[in-house]
């Protein structure tokens, strides 16, 4: 039996429907992936919060090299050597006897490798040896790309570019820092450090560091947007039988 060509009619208008629902889906757009949101890393940048009975402020630690000098850190309010707020973390050595005399502060946060963060800081050097053109007194900071906390394992250190001041000095100036930073890992640590270099008749240095601030995405399981991780599963394919 040969069917007329009226018979076959429904057989290619459901082929054609079939084409074009196959060919709008394989065309629709896919779902736009949420734009990183951007915040401050850093807890208590601007050290507004309690100090620790180490003299660090909440969310800080310590380090040092020890020998040679007397190390001090503390909760400062002068206020010629506050950024923002109503404090900031000193950080002191004092009877400097031996060259190469580090004192400082570390961080460890999350971060998304590859993408750019902002950091910014602000501080103060003051010195007994301030009008005499020594330079022997700066401030640095460095990182460690995979989030570990020996600063003697930073491979390199950016001067801040801050000369020190006199010690007596009663309106010193604070200096401003900013550059970016771009991540090789998923946390690093941010280490700020006060450096005299010789000693000069037992010399003194104070070191000031405030309004420290790191922005950028994200890391940690905050780095993927929650709506991103509802639709991922919204889209999964069924399991089972057909």
């Amino acid at each position: 039996y040969t069917p007329t060509p009226s018979e076959a009619e429904p057989e290619a208008t459901v082929t054609a429907t079939a084409t074009l629902t196959a060919t709008a889906a394989a065309t629709k757009a896919p779902t736009a992936t949420p734009e990183p949101v951007i915040s401050e890393l850093l807890v208590n940048g601007d050290f507004e919060e309690p100090f620790t009975p180490q003299g660090t402020g909440t969310g800080w630690e310590k380090f040092d090299n020890g020998g040679g000098a007397q190390f001090f850190w503390g909760d400062n309010d002068w206020l010629p050597a506050v950024a923002h707020g109503e404090h900031s973390q000193s950080m002191k050595l004092s009877n400097i006897v031996e060259a190469d005399r580090y004192i400082g502060v570390y961080q460890t946060v999350s971060v998304v490798p590859g993408q750019p963060y902002t950091l910014t800081l602000q501080g103060l050097i003051r010195s007994t040896e301030a009008n005499n053109g020594s330079y022997g007194h700066r401030m640095q900071w460095g990182i460690d790309p995979q989030g570990g906390t020996d600063w003697t394992a930073v491979s390199a250190w950016t001067d801040l570019a801050w000369d020190d001041q006199p010690i007596d000095l009663a309106s010193p100036t604070m200096g401003s820092y900013t550059t970016v930073i771009t991540p090789e890992g998923e946390s690093l640590t941010l280490f700020i450090r006060g450096w005299s270099k010789w000693p000069v008749m037992r010399s003194r240095s104070e070191f000031f560091v405030d309004n420290v601030s790191l922005t950028g995405p994200m890391g940690g399981a905050a780095a993927v947007p929650k709506a991103e991780k509802g639709e991922e599963a919204a889209q999964m394919p069924p399991t089972g039988g057909d």
